[in-house]
């Protein structure tokens, strides 16, 4: 029985003992969340930047599908805005496409081809148009621009600045060039 109380007794932690546990415990508990809050904004961040190279993949894809089969490119507004007739297809007949930015939003507006009056660069108000975004509201494009290069073969060059829609996001700048599959001579 003197065994058992003794045992009782004296078995126990110190004051000091709880508080140098309970700080090694602390820093192990900041340390595990630092990683993990790092981790979580790093996965954020590159979800992020694959969202806007996902759009931007799929605007460039988008133009350039229409462009390659265009004639009667003109580019207006000092790169800003670029337009082009095309032939379309037997369901739409001929039409005159036309592709501009406004407030982070990229635009492509179509037009059947009724006379050339209605195939101008310039006009505003348009009757029978159809005009839709390429981009989503994921994404803000801050700048685009369009150049012809000139020569036999038509080029067209299209530059883009790009971001998140997140206020931390970094813009990327994307540029391609897109080859007429009409040939002049």
């Amino acid at each position: 029985m003197r065994f058992i109380k003794k045992y009782f007794i004296y078995n126990g932690y110190t004051i000091i003992e709880l508080i140098v546990a309970l700080s090694v415990f602390s820093l192990i508990i900041v340390g595990v969340t630092q990683v993990a809050v790092s981790a979580l904004r790093v996965h954020r961040e590159s979800s992020e930047m694959q969202n806007v190279e996902d759009n931007a993949r799929a605007i460039f894809e988008s133009m350039t599908r229409e462009m390659r089969t265009g004639y009667n490119y003109k580019v207006v507004e000092n790169g800003k805005r670029f337009c082009f007739s095309a032939s379309g297809t037997s369901a739409t007949g001929a039409f005159f496409a036309r592709y501009h930015i406004d407030s982070g939003m990229i635009y492509r507006r179509s037009v059947l081809i009724v006379d050339e009056e209605h195939s101008s660069c310039s006009a505003v108000a348009v009757i029978d148009s159809n005009t839709f975004p390429l981009n989503s509201n994921d994404v803000v494009v801050e700048d685009l621009s369009f150049k012809i290069n000139t020569g036999n073969h038509k080029m067209m060059t299209i530059s883009m600045k790009i971001k998140g829609n997140t206020a931390s996001s970094k813009p990327i700048i994307l540029q391609t060039t897109v080859s007429s599959r009409d040939y002049v001579n």
